[in-house]
């Protein structure tokens, strides 16, 4: 008589999990379907983003571009930048930890830099940039 009973109650108790179950993965269907259109959202304005910097692109008129460095490290970075080949106008830029700073209106042409770090002196990374008509470009340093 007592098996029935506890077959009964096991039986309930696993079609309860179930439905409970049921119910989760409802939830998780939900949620992807959520992650799903944050996607699609995110792809849709990266589009119009990008159709529009290509539109701005085409509109330049101008022979100068900007630079700009992050500064990801621990210690304040100098960094100068000039033209390859001749020192005679160099654009310094001090950069404190975890900051960034620019230089705009630069001429284009292949430019040489070379990050310091302000306390040591050392330097850090020298390298060339090509600057074309209306470029932006990004220096992270690590």
């Amino acid at each position: 008589m007592k098996y029935p009973k506890l077959i009964l109650f096991l039986y309930f108790l696993f079609a309860s999990s179930l439905l409970l179950q049921g119910q989760t993965l409802r939830d998780y269907i939900d949620g992807a379907k959520v992650a799903v259109d944050v996607i699609k959202l995110n792809k849709g304005e990266k589009q119009e983003k990008d159709s529009n910097l290509m539109h701005s692109d085409s509109d330049c008129s101008n022979n100068y571009g900007s630079v700009c460095f992050e500064n990801n490290m621990l210690a304040s970075l100098e960094i100068q930048v000039y033209i390859k080949d001749s020192q005679s106008d160099t654009v310094s830029l001090i950069i404190p930890k975890t900051a960034s700073d620019c230089s705009y209106n630069l001429p284009v042409n292949i430019y040489e830099y070379c990050i310091i770090n302000q306390k040591s002196k050392a330097i850090l990374r020298k390298g060339q940039l090509k600057l074309e008509r209306c470029d932006d470009l990004q220096v992270k340093i690590n």
